[in-house]
């Protein structure tokens, strides 16, 4: 029998995959998921969607902000049941920005959508540095097309 998904359960899937897929990776490297080291999850995440990026861009909807912030609600739920691993939320988020799956206009929408709904969420929290970053990095982008004008 041949089932139709939709596209946000397919987002939702391929993204928890890569991402459990990260997670096999970077167990082998370790002594398992109970001692399961946060930089090598990172490292597996790079290369797991370095190896997969055309799939994962194909999801973004050539930026289409919902889809978008449908693949980082898919982070955030791979996290809710992997919350060991939460503190690398904001690692896996940079990946994602790095490698074209989700943009900044994105990212900013879902922090301004979660502040809106709980404030003191904990992905907010942990986020915060390199939400900064990206708002910097923005703010640098606009001086220099002011100044190129």
């Amino acid at each position: 029998m041949v089932s139709n998904r939709s596209l946000e359960e397919s987002i939702f899937a391929v993204i928890k995959g890569l991402l459990s897929q990260s997670v096999n990776l970077a167990s082998e490297s370790s002594t398992g998921y109970d001692n399961l080291n946060p930089s090598a999850f990172l490292q597996a995440v790079v290369k797991i969607f370095s190896d997969w990026k055309q799939l994962a861009v194909l999801f973004n909807g050539a930026g289409i902000v919902e889809n978008q912030l449908t693949i980082i609600s898919a982070v955030q739920e791979f996290f809710e049941t992997n919350s060991k691993l939460q503190q690398t939320f904001p690692g896996v988020l940079k990946v994602c920005y790095d490698n074209d799956v989700v943009d900044e206009d994105a990212i900013l929408v879902w922090r301004d959508r979660t502040k809106e709904k709980d404030a003191s969420s904990s992905y907010l929290e942990i986020a915060q540095p390199f939400l900064s970053w990206l708002e910097e990095a923005e703010s640098e982008d606009e001086s220099e097309e002011d100044e190129s004008e």
